[in-house]
């Protein structure tokens, strides 16, 4: 679900895959504040139409 919503904006697919990842319930992350910040970070990213800034910030 995650992942068609991301590739209506995004054509890398290493960003779509980061993106269901980050967006994955079963989120097996020891750092739940990680996970919190790669969704905050992938939204604002898409959302801005910014994606190679994600790259970046992590």
């Amino acid at each position: 679900m995650v992942g068609q919503l991301f590739s209506t904006f995004l054509s890398d697919p290493s960003l779509i895959a980061f993106a269901q990842l980050c967006w994955d319930p079963s989120w097996n992350g020891s750092d739940v504040g990680f996970q919190a910040f790669c969704l905050q970070v992938s939204v604002e990213c898409v959302s801005k139409d910014r994606p190679a800034l994600l790259q970046v910030t992590l």
